[in-house]
């Protein structure tokens, strides 16, 4: 995965942690693998390039300088799941990069990317940030809410919805596409 921010940096996922590349030189500059790990399910990058996320199929989920591979952050994901039920997991950061949020299609978990402690949580099979301000739309059995993470703020929008295995905002967020 490309960086957002960086030039010619590349982020590729292996089977028990990251590596970050120069492209240009081929280059590896970050290494990153946790000693109390598992195998890597998903990650993301910040929006402004300095951390990258990374979820594994044990539960824990690091935060980690993409300059030096040190973990800023790290904690678990969701301890009472068994995770080596899921084999999709999704994530992403609010488009702030105030926010991040981890599902593996039972669960999402939305954490504070500051002090990466967790602030809401609620059964789920998908969700997707909008691109503007902080709004997250999530989908759990058979409905589709949007919530305020700044304010915990819950909007119902669509009911008795089945079936669904992606959501999307619009190109201006007006519409969610279903």
């Amino acid at each position: 995965v490309w960086s957002p921010y960086y030039e010619n940096v590349l982020a590729v996922g292996q089977v028990f942690g990251v590596k970050i590349f120069n492209s240009g030189t081929g280059e590896c500059f970050v290494d990153f693998t946790p000693v109390i790990g598992g195998r890597l399910k998903a990650f993301c990058w910040s929006p402004c390039g300095r951390q990258i996320t990374a979820v594994f199929d044990n539960g824990q989920s690091y935060a980690f300088n993409t300059s030096s591979g040190v973990v800023d952050h790290n904690c678990i994901f969701a301890p009472d799941i068994e995770y080596s039920n899921f084999d999709e997991y999704e994530m992403s950061y609010s488009s702030d990069g105030s926010f991040v949020a981890i599902c593996n299609w039972q669960e999402v978990v939305i954490f504070d990317s500051r002090s990466f402690e967790p602030i809401f949580r609620h059964n789920a099979g998908t969700f997707a940030w909008s691109k503007f301000g902080n709004k997250i739309a999530i989908f759990d059995d058979n409905d589709v809410f949007v919530i305020n993470p700044e304010t915990l703020d819950e909007s119902l929008l669509f009911t008795d919805v089945r079936d669904i295995r992606r959501i999307a905002w619009s190109a201006d967020d007006r519409y969610l596409i279903i």
